[in-house]
């Protein structure tokens, strides 16, 4: 995982080729592939670890504000300081977009893992309908903001200003 980091940080997504994986983590081709079937598959991997490393780092410190918008914003400002430079971030979000199941299946678990992490800054117990769909499309501005940073049509500062107002629009209570 560290070796494709490394390719896609010097290059993106193009830059990221099971051969030179391969052979910058010293391991044998068939190896690599035995464990990331594809190279979107390794890719929505280290994205879908880096969630869960979120998950465990909200776990042991959650945010105390007594407003559940502010909690969830504690939460979306975390996930955003953990975000990777942008030609790591290219990467992961052109290997999120891929139509194999099997990567498919990875980008559902991070999202509910996602869903789950804000959910939870809402409450404790079980989500309703209504915060797990709120937790959606608040899921759905971080990545549509991600994307149009990783694009050049903004800094990086403009993701935590979408993911803050979108959370007071659909979170107006507190």
């Amino acid at each position: 995982m560290d070796a494709a980091l490394k390719l896609a940080a010097k290059g993106g997504f193009e830059a990221v080729q099971m051969r030179d994986v391969a052979s910058e983590a010293d391991v044998a081709l068939g190896t690599l592939y035995r464990y990331f079937p594809s190279k979107e598959y390794l890719l929505v991997s280290i994205f879908a670890e880096d969630v869960d490393m979120l998950a465990d780092e909200m776990a042991q410190h959650p945010p105390d504000s007594e407003s559940r918008t502010a909690r969830v914003q504690a939460v979306l400002r975390g996930a955003i300081k953990l975000l990777p430079e942008r030609q790591v971030l290219h990467a992961h979000i052109r290997a999120l977009t891929n139509a194999d199941p099997q990567v498919g299946e990875l980008v559902d678990a991070a999202n509910e893992t996602m869903t789950s992490i804000i959910t939870t800054a809402m409450r404790e117990g079980n989500p309703t309908k209504e915060e797990r769909q709120i937790a959606r499309i608040i899921q759905q501005v971080w990545v549509s903001s991600m994307m149009g940073w990783v694009a050049g049509l903004h800094d990086k500062g403009q993701i935590l200003t979408d993911v803050l107002v979108c959370t007071e629009l659909l979170m107006p209570d507190g």
